[in-house]
């Protein structure tokens, strides 16, 4: 019988590649696995990978769109920021927990993984690093960035792991609300006058290569995980899949508003029904996330637990 995380004690080597194969003809069967059945480790550092990163990816998310909540152009625009920052911040706590679950065993130190994303010891999507210097910017990351996040994330809705399929049924519906909401902001912003049309496009120029490697890496590209997480079913969409159906879509839409990508090779082959551009530096994806302005958003975030956390332990100062 399994235990706790689905090991099984006292297990052999021969014992371990029966469960494994086991496990792999019911991965190909198409069934569901929880997160107490025995799995392959293969199978759960992958899970774990994949999972965390959408949870710290949120959280940062979070953050750098609640620094511009107070600088919202009106009203209506804070009001919908705020209800982002918030289910961001939300969403990120459930998808944590999903990621605690697939620990070996308990975090050792206070304050779990989170204290490890302060840490800078776990990864997150590069694109939610980028400084943002203004409100165009904000418009980018509300709308081109929140629309590509739908469409990495339906790569896993029909995930294996059912716990994350779960939740990201969930979470898409939520994420389609904000990126249509994104779009509404843009489409306002840019008919507000023809100086923020041309502040758009300067950061569409500027963005661009960041959108195209939200998705990953092409199945090719040294230490990518996208072929052990397709072979487990983890996902059910390769890189370049997601990447081709968000040029579908989104490139009518930016051209259809007055605004272009900044590829001159970007073009549609019907023939092959896939889209020629001019392909961005991959090697970007194998640098140190923890960079540029979210090293000054984690600072503040490790003050705050170090402070809690030394009060709570009774060695900080007492509150007056």
């Amino acid at each position: 019988m399994a235990t706790d995380h689905g090991r099984v004690p006292g297990s052999g080597p021969w014992q371990t590649e029966d469960l494994r194969l086991a496990f792999e003809a019911r991965i190909d069967r198409g069934e569901k696995v929880e997160t107490g059945d025995w799995m392959p480790e293969e199978y759960r550092d992958e899970a774990r990978r994949l999972v965390l990163m959408h949870a710290m990816s949120r959280l940062v998310e979070a953050m750098a769109e609640r620094e511009w909540v107070a600088a919202a152009p009106s009203l209506e625009d804070r009001i919908a920021m705020v209800a982002m920052v918030r289910e961001n911040l939300g969403y990120a706590e459930m998808v944590l927990r999903l990621a605690e679950d697939l620990l070996p065993e308990p975090v050792p130190e206070p304050g779990g993984l989170l204290a490890q994303l302060t840490a800078g010891r776990v990864r997150y999507q590069t694109v939610y690093g980028r400084p943002l210097t203004g409100w165009a910017d904000v418009v980018v990351l509300l709308w081109l960035v929140s629309g590509a996040a739908v469409i990495l994330h339906s790569g896993f809705v029909g995930s294996s792991y059912a716990p994350y399929a779960r939740v990201l049924t969930r979470i898409v519906q939520s994420e389609e609300f904000h990126a249509q909401q994104g779009q509404t902001l843009a489409e306002r912003w840019l008919n507000a006058s023809l100086v923020n049309r041309g502040q758009l496009q300067e950061a569409l120029n500027r963005w661009w290569e960041d959108l195209l490697l939200f998705f990953g890496p092409p199945e090719h590209w040294p230490g990518t995980h996208q072929l052990r997480a397709l072979r487990y079913r983890l996902r059910t969409k390769s890189n370049e899949e997601l990447r081709q159906r968000y040029l579908s879509v989104y490139v009518p839409r930016l051209r259809s508003l007055g605004l272009q990508p900044p590829d001159a090779d970007l073009a549609f082959q019907p023939a092959a029904r896939v889209w020629r551009y001019t392909a961005p530096d991959w090697g970007r994806l194998a640098a140190p996330p923890d960079q540029g302005p979210v090293l000054r958003r984690l600072a503040l975030r490790r003050i705050g637990y170090e402070s809690a956390r030394d009060h709570l332990a009774g060695v900080g100062p007492a509150r007056p």
